[in-house]
């Protein structure tokens, strides 16, 4: 038995559970500039929104770029081969890729490859599909060896169900494993779980299909899926922050008309459900999920004109929390820190078997996905994790922790998210786990408290030890005011606010924070919270306040409930409780969202992720 389920099982923790809600709702943002339909549009690693090709009133070589937080749009450098139909994906390194479709109604389909470069606003020509497509759908998986896939299409005489798996970085395409159901003008969407789900289109009798297909890259096949409620074509397919995967309006060759419906396929539970409508119907749109999780279905057509239309759909909770695509890996006991490009990576913990993990994972909140990354040297679980200095993300640092058979480690593994490897740091002066870590704007990285094990025993500490990135070693500094393990950290203007955790022998759970001027290397106390809670997690927002998560207390409860510490003031507020009370949680707050991930619950090893938003 663990030392973590040793403890629990004595104090025969009681869990409570909140169900989840959605807000399932539409506004209207500013047009583009150019109506067209048959365009595709992808989201940038920018956060921008790129409306590409298409037909319209004015040239098919159009692209438009839409700035979400500003709600401007502006005019960007033209596809070097106008056409409609055509298909795009962003990959891993934030080039979007434009696939296929036709110049002109009546010309034969293109197998025409180019690519954007957001930050350059260039276009480059690339190496050709194998197969000319017009209307294939494509979308990216989101790993280290990206690649694309472009789905069905048509090849000027038939409708396809061949797929090309093609390699951005070499710009080559091989043929995968066709889709069970050809079929033309059908969308697809990366799924939080890395498969690739492809909704709807014209079939070989060029009806609308209720056809909804998953494939699976790691193995190269397929599953078909409950279909859809409504039959679709030039339907419009993205992923949402909760994880579903949203059809969006369309075209009902049965009864001629354009849609406004929007249906969502949960991969979790295989089940579809019917969302608001879009404020206007029409089809042949895109569709791409922007900053905040928004959904942003752009231009098509009414079945009378192409429009200019840009409408926005959040699918998220309107109460403060909401939920977001799950991991990967379900996960206890893990660590997560926000690295330099905007991502939350997660790492170790214990998985759903009770084995201490390897596994890490990295959310982007761009794309609102999680995509496996290298594994951790060291399999770990109740390890910390902290960002360290590093060009050009920083380099994230797991810390400690215990590995498979209970035993405490002084390991430091540092990750580089620019090359996807790990080495190895300084270990720590000694072994130990359930402990936090913090950096500080100057790079240094503070190990602080947690447990060693004498006889099986857990021996809470107060230990402090200071990681200088320069001389790569690790220096103790002054030790913390109290004795505690299974704390939260948090830094805020150059401070360490250690938060809770269990004293000594389980004496007692703590509400105690103290904090840390590493100028004076002193430890403070301040206002305690109003909850003893062990097992939390701790997150900052942009503007300072401090966010103590879930854990469980003295009445030997799995917590819902969330304080929030303003600095300035010396004082704790409740704010609204977590969806899912939880323990042994992590958290890491990215564009003012506080993200509680994982965690034990009703059962270990969660996956569940949820969002909190002022």
């Amino acid at each position: 038995m663990s030392l973590r389920t040793g403890l629990l099982v004595s104090t025969g923790l009681l869990v409570l559970e909140a169900a989840p809600s959605r807000a399932d709702s539409w506004t209207t943002a500013p047009p583009m500039p150019t109506a067209r339909t048959g365009l595709a549009v992808a989201t940038g690693q920018n956060g921008r929104i790129y409306a590409i090709g298409g037909s319209g009133p004015t040239s098919t070589r159009t692209v438009e770029e839409y700035a979400p937080l500003a709600q401007a749009w502006r005019t960007v450098s033209p596809l070097p081969t106008g056409r409609f139909g055509l298909a795009v994906a962003t990959a891993f390194d934030g080039k979007i890729f434009a696939f296929g479709g036709v110049n002109f109604f009546g010309q034969p389909p293109l197998s025409t490859v180019e690519y954007y470069l957001p930050f350059d606003d260039s276009w480059v020509t690339a190496l050709n599909m194998r197969t000319a497509r017009f209307a294939p759908s494509a979308a990216a998986t989101l790993t280290f060896n990206v690649k694309i896939y472009i789905f069905g299409g048509y090849d000027g005489t038939r409708a396809l169900n061949s797929v090309e798996e093609y390699d951005p970085i070499n710009q080559i395409s091989h043929f995968v494993a066709d889709m069970p159901t050809a079929r033309l003008r059908s969308g697809a969407s990366l799924g939080p779980d890395g498969k690739i789900y492809v909704f709807g289109g014209l079939n070989e009798g060029f009806e609308s299909t209720h056809a909804a297909e998953v494939y699976t890259p790691a193995t190269d096949s397929w599953d078909t899926l409950p279909p859809m409620p409504t039959p679709r074509a030039g339907v419009a397919v993205a992923l949402g922050v909760d994880g579903r995967i949203y059809a969006i309006g369309g075209f009902d060759t049965r009864t001629s008309t354009s849609l406004d419906t929007v249906e969502s396929y949960d991969p979790s539970t295989g089940m579809w459900s019917t969302g608001a409508s879009m404020p206007t119907a029409r089809n042949d749109l895109g569709a791409a999920t922007g900053p905040g999780g928004k959904i942003f279905s752009i231009g098509g057509n009414d079945s009378i004109r192409a429009l200019d239309t840009l409408e926005v759909y959040d699918p998220v909770s309107a109460s403060a929390w909401s939920v977001a695509a799950s991991l990967r890996v379900g996960r206890e006991g893990a660590a997560a820190v926000k690295a330099l490009d905007g991502k939350i990576y997660v790492l170790g913990g214990l998985g759903e078997d009770g084995s201490a993990l390897s596994a890490a994972e990295v959310y982007d909140p761009q794309l609102a996905a999680w995509t496996p990354i290298s594994p951790m040297p060291d399999a770990r679980f109740g390890l910390a994790a902290a960002l360290a200095p590093g060009f050009p993300f920083g380099r994230v640092f797991a810390i400690g922790g215990f590995d498979n058979d209970g035993n405490p480690l002084r390991t430091v593994n540092a990750y580089d998210p620019a090359t996807d490897e790990w080495s190895s740091a300084a270990p720590l002066p000694e072994d130990r786990g359930w402990l936090a870590a913090e950096s500080t704007p100057d790079g240094k990285v503070y190990a602080i408290g947690g447990c060693a094990v004498l006889f099986d025993q857990c021996l809470v500490r107060n230990f402090v030890d200071q990681y200088d990135f320069a001389s790569g070693t690790w220096t103790t500094v002054h030790p913390m005011n109290t004795f505690r393990s299974f704390l939260a950290a948090a830094s805020w203007d150059g401070f360490i606010y250690a938060i809770g955790g269990i004293e000594p022998g389980g004496q007692g759970i703590l509400s105690s924070v103290e904090v840390y001027d590493p100028v004076s290397d002193t430890w403070s106390d301040v206002a305690p919270m109003d909850t003893p809670r062990m097992g939390l997690a701790a997150a900052v927002d942009p503007n300072g306040t401090i966010y103590a998560l879930g854990g469980n207390n003295d009445g030997s409860t799995h917590l819902d409930t969330v304080e929030a510490y303003n600095p300035a003031t010396g004082t704790w507020s409740p704010i609204d409780p977590m969806p899912t009370a939880r323990r042994d949680l992590a958290a890491a707050a990215v564009d003012g969202r506080i993200f509680a991930i994982g965690g034990h619950s009703d059962v270990p090893a969660l996956r569940t992720v949820e969002v909190f938003t002022q």
